[in-house]
């Protein structure tokens, strides 16, 4: 049997960050699921939503940000750390 991390270890990270693929690969898993998006400028992302209302409380669209804009907004989830989307090429 394999084990795969969707969206990484989301129970212990933001999903689709890098701490959570980290997490995911520290505890065993065998690979990782994550979704990838577009900004505004073209730039692939991982994030899952099409907004930031879940995990920013904000109402933007996520194809109506620039990646400078994205990248500096902190990614929360009930009490985990907050996080930071990251650029695909951060991550492969």
């Amino acid at each position: 049997m394999r084990v795969i991390g969707h969206r990484g270890c989301p129970g212990k990270a933001v999903e689709n960050t890098l701490e959570s693929l980290r997490i995911a690969a520290s505890e065993g898993a065998d690979g990782v699921e994550f979704d990838v998006q577009l900004t505004a400028d073209g730039e692939p992302v991982l994030f899952h939503d099409s907004d930031l209302r879940r995990l920013a409380a904000s109402p933007q669209r996520l194809w109506q940000l620039d990646w400078r804009e994205l990248r500096d907004i902190d990614l929360r989830i009930g009490a985990l750390r907050p996080q930071r989307a990251p650029h695909l090429d951060a991550v492969l």
